[in-house]
């Protein structure tokens, strides 16, 4: 009833909703607190707050970190789903999973290590550093590898 404009604009950029359409081709790091629906094709690691959804025509090459995620194109990269990983029947992953929960259609392939059951480690700190402007990722020639800290 009394909120401040700041915490209204603040609420309304989570809820944005964005879309990456076929045909389109970003080549870097895709960072956003909103929804995002991509069909074209990432070269670079996308990290969301919300929920990222790869339509049946999406390559991405490149690490996704994320809230949710809904997969039905290709991943060349690692995932870290803090709550649902959903996996559509023609999704390919190469590269290891970790998720709070999956739901794997038949059909969905996995070429990579999977681990349910609790919520990524690294999707907390690696969500903060990419939000604050410093992926926390290195890559050369498209192969993406996460920086380990301990």
């Amino acid at each position: 009833m009394f909120q401040s404009k700041k915490q209204t604009a603040s609420s309304k950029e989570v809820e944005a909703n964005n879309i990456i359409g076929k045909g389109t081709k970003i080549i870097g790091d895709l960072i956003t607190e909103g929804n995002i629906r991509i069909d074209g094709e990432i070269n670079g690691n996308i990290t969301s707050k919300s929920k990222v959804a790869l339509g049946g025509g999406s390559n991405l090459k490149g690490n996704l970190v994320s809230s949710n995620a809904e997969v039905e194109g290709e991943v060349t990269g690692n995932l870290f789903i803090a709550e649902l990983l959903i996996l559509k029947a023609n999704a390919v992953i190469n590269g290891d999973v970790s998720a709070l929960r999956m739901l794997t259609e038949p059909g969905a392939k996995i070429n990579g290590q999977c681990k349910v059951g609790e919520a990524p480690k690294a999707t907390t700190s690696l969500s903060n550093t990419a939000l604050n402007g410093n992926s926390g990722l290195n890559g050369k020639n498209n192969e993406r590898q996460l920086e380990t800290s301990k």
